[in-house]
């Protein structure tokens, strides 16, 4: 038999322990939701080499719409409380967002970003970063060649980057509306 003074020192410590896991674990989920959503995101179709204005915001790629694919590209500007923090770029659906075919996209730098709208200046897309699976929820990363899709230090207040979505496959389709979408996380 346990003695009431040690079984009451045991819940207390248990208590104890359960309030700091508690901190621990919000402190985990507090690191993942600041957040820099784009400050513009347009849509680009690869065969005419178009850039739209306007939503909807989609990753379309289809083998019966005659090379009519369709691409996201997205500006980000770095703010001030993003000094010092390390960044990485993520993507997130709702359920109401649409998901089908591969799910799959690739994540490239742009040489620049779109200077205005609409235009047929092309996509000026750059360097492939990675590769991530598209989910209701997070996307994973299926590959990650360089910061931005690694984690990595974020660019410095005022600075402005480029980023296209291009289509995995013979068939993707992934549309969203509202806060969904790409963003940069930073910690």
């Amino acid at each position: 038999m346990i003695p009431r003074v040690l079984l009451t020192a045991c819940i207390w410590a248990l208590v104890a322990l359960g309030s700091q896991a508690v901190v621990l674990r919000s402190q985990a989920v507090l690191r993942t939701t600041r957040e820099l959503l784009p400050r513009k995101t347009y849509t680009y179709n690869v065969k005419s080499s178009a850039i739209s204005c306007s939503p909807p915001n989609k990753i379309f790629k289809s083998t019966s719409n005659n090379g009519n694919d369709i691409t996201t590209l997205m500006t980000f500007k770095y703010t001030s409380a993003m000094a010092g923090k390390t960044c990485q770029f993520g993507f997130e659906l709702s359920d109401s967002d649409t998901l089908t075919g591969s799910k799959t996209f690739q994540l490239f730098s742009s040489l620049e970003p779109v200077q205005s709208c609409p235009t047929n200046s092309g996509n000026k897309r750059n360097n492939h970063l990675g590769t991530m699976k598209a989910k209701v929820g997070k996307g994973t990363w299926v590959e990650q060649f360089m910061p931005i899709a690694k984690p990595g230090p974020c660019g410095n207040a005022g600075a402005v980057e480029a980023f296209e979505l291009v289509g995995v496959g013979d068939n993707v389709h992934i549309a969203w509306t509202g806060s969904s979408g790409p963003r940069i996380y930073y910690w």
